[in-house]
């Protein structure tokens, strides 16, 4: 009994500690077809590599020692991700022009909040899909979706993890 409250309590915290929404979130989406009857979504923008590194010279320093800055990173790529009144997660990566769509690999995991039991993860690729979890009516939902986009031209970026939370009502 000790050890079944100890792993119920790890769970909740666990879920406790995990961030709703990644940083740079927004709450629309690019398509008018994609964001019918959804009741929750976001999207992620996707950018470049951010840690390719630019050296420049210092000119008031030896000139063996040179300046580290970041280079700006430009966004390629919006995945949105939402949830509609059937309990169907979606996601569809919209690619910005003059980037081409490689591919998209990750994972969804999702977990009833309200039993504290886990949905499922779920392995994902292609430029989108879905997922269909149980319709518990008035449960209380968190998913959050990780991944890579890659473009042709190979640029890209890892989501870090963008979450949605809704409550599931019929």
């Amino acid at each position: 009994m000790k050890s079944l409250f100890q792993l119920v309590l790890t769970i909740l915290l666990f879920i406790g500690f995990m961030p709703i929404n990644s940083a740079g979130a927004e709450e629309y989406l690019e398509t008018e077809e994609y964001s019918e009857d959804f009741q929750t979504t976001i999207s992620v923008p996707i950018y470049e590599d951010n840690n390719v590194l630019v050296f420049e010279e210092d000119t008031e320093n030896s000139e063996d020692e040179k300046n580290e800055t970041f280079a700006a990173a430009k966004e390629v790529a919006k995945v949105n991700f939402g949830v509609d009144k059937t309990n169907l997660i979606s996601y569809q990566v919209v690619m910005n022009k003059g980037y081409k769509f490689k591919s998209f690999s990750g994972a969804l995991v999702t977990t009833d909040l309200t039993s504290g039991l886990s949905q499922g993860r779920k392995q994902l690729s292609g430029k989108s899909g879905s997922v269909q979890i149980a319709q518990l009516n008035g449960h209380t939902f968190r998913s959050t979706l990780t991944g890579t986009v890659t473009t042709t031209t190979g640029y890209g970026s890892n989501l870090a993890g963008a979450s949605i939370m809704w409550i599931y009502k019929k």
